[in-house]
């Protein structure tokens, strides 16, 4: 296969959602591949993300072709990502751009960056497939239905669900982490069943500690939605727990925030914070701890859960999230009702007294991703799709 590949994102950051865009870029390249990651806007969301991976692929930023009085934008009060650049990038791409005319196919990862896969459709017949975590009607109604007025929320919802249903009807293939949005996509964009392909992330396999700290592990981005204030409740129902947080913090003010009820709560026995880690780092911090936990509702999937199962670190989840299509409640980890205290501090105490059952438990987690949870595996997954 001769084809020129472009795997589209819309800024750089440090989410899931930019480290599987770069991992497939890599993982295509090593198949022997023409892969290029694809980058709307060089304005990152956070300087120097992925730095170690970027360098090892092949990167170019679209609105480098955009005049640059044309590439003004700012953000749309209330929400955290949505900006003027997804909606006048589009047209301007189509307009002023001669790189996307040399791809054959655009996977596109996400909503609003699918606007442009979109328009480069409409106007230059450059044919484009999605990888799709979020829709746009779930996000809304997840993150921002409680700040925004409900009449308001009522009118986006149906321009959502609209947006949702242009961008998957007019895709080639929507590829999925998991199948948790497949009913909505079935449903109520009107898609086959036979255009929706299910592929999982990749991760790279880790080396599973002989000795378990008792200690919790949480590792995301920390941004709006994600609830890191929950902790505190984890904490008031064992105040015997440590936990570690791991990732960027978005938003300074919730960070300080944080920080300050840390200290006017007495909880900095309880609770530290390691600050954001690259991949070599998450390799080392993933093995030593007794568990991972992931307390927020990750429909789209749930990197970390996957991450630290190829450590050989159990894992504690929202039931229902898009890694609970692959891993079994009671068997590879645990799955509960989100904020569920009383069921997810009985597990975490399990896991943290009990450092014998946490590497048991960890090494079935382990030999569950060892099958075939490579990045190879998704970049030829990929490619069998594409054909």
């Amino acid at each position: 296969m001769d084809k020129k590949i472009g795997i589209l994102i819309d800024r750089l950051n440090t989410g899931g959602v930019e480290k599987t865009a770069i991992q497939q870029v890599k993982a295509l390249q090593e198949l022997g591949y023409d892969a290029t990651l694809l980058i709307l806007s060089k304005n990152a969301v956070v300087k120097d993300a992925h730095k170690e991976l970027l360098s090892k692929i092949k990167v170019e930023y679209l609105d480098q072709q955009i005049p640059n009085l044309l590439q003004i934008t700012f953000k749309f009060p209330y929400f955290a990502f949505l900006e003027l650049f997804h909606f006048t990038y589009p047209i301007l791409l189509s307009i002023f751009a001669d790189t996307p005319q040399k791809y054959d196919l655009i996977i596109s990862h996400g909503s609003y960056t699918t606007f442009s896969a979109w328009a480069l459709k409409k106007f230059r017949r450059l044919n484009y497939s999605i990888y799709f975590w979020d829709p746009i009607h779930f996000i809304l109604n997840r993150v921002y239905s409680s700040k925004i007025p409900t009449p308001v929320i009522v009118v986006l919802s149906w321009i959502a669900k609209t947006i949702d249903k242009i961008l998957c009807q007019d895709a080639q293939v929507i590829f999925v982490a998991a199948n948790t949005h497949n009913d909505y996509f079935i449903n109520e964009c009107n898609v086959s069943k036979d255009k929706i392909s299910r592929i999982p992330p990749g991760t790279p396999l880790g080396k599973p500690a002989h000795t378990k700290s008792p200690h919790v592990l949480m590792v995301t981005t920390w941004k709006e939605g994600k609830h890191p204030e929950y902790v505190f409740k984890i904490v008031d129902k064992n105040p015997k727990l440590k936990i570690h947080m791991v990732g960027r913090w978005l938003d300074k003010q919730m960070l300080k925030n944080f920080k300050q009820k840390i200290n006017t709560g007495n909880y900095s026995k309880n609770i530290e914070l390691l600050g954001e880690a690259n991949e070599e780092r998450l390799q080392k911090l993933y093995p030593e701890a007794a568990v991972l936990l992931t307390t927020n509702y990750e429909k789209g999937f749930g990197m970390p859960i996957l991450e630290a199962s190829a450590c050989g670190t159990s894992f504690i989840a929202v039931k229902g999230s898009g890694a609970n299509d692959f891993f079994t409640h009671g068997t590879e980890g645990f799955f509960t009702k989100e904020q569920d205290t009383e069921t997810i501090v009985k597990y975490l105490t399990k896991f943290t007294t009990d450092l014998d059952f946490a590497k048991k438990q960890g090494l079935v987690a382990y030999k569950a991703v060892a099958k075939g949870f490579t990045w190879k595996d998704h970049a030829l997954k990929l490619i069998s799709n594409i054909k």
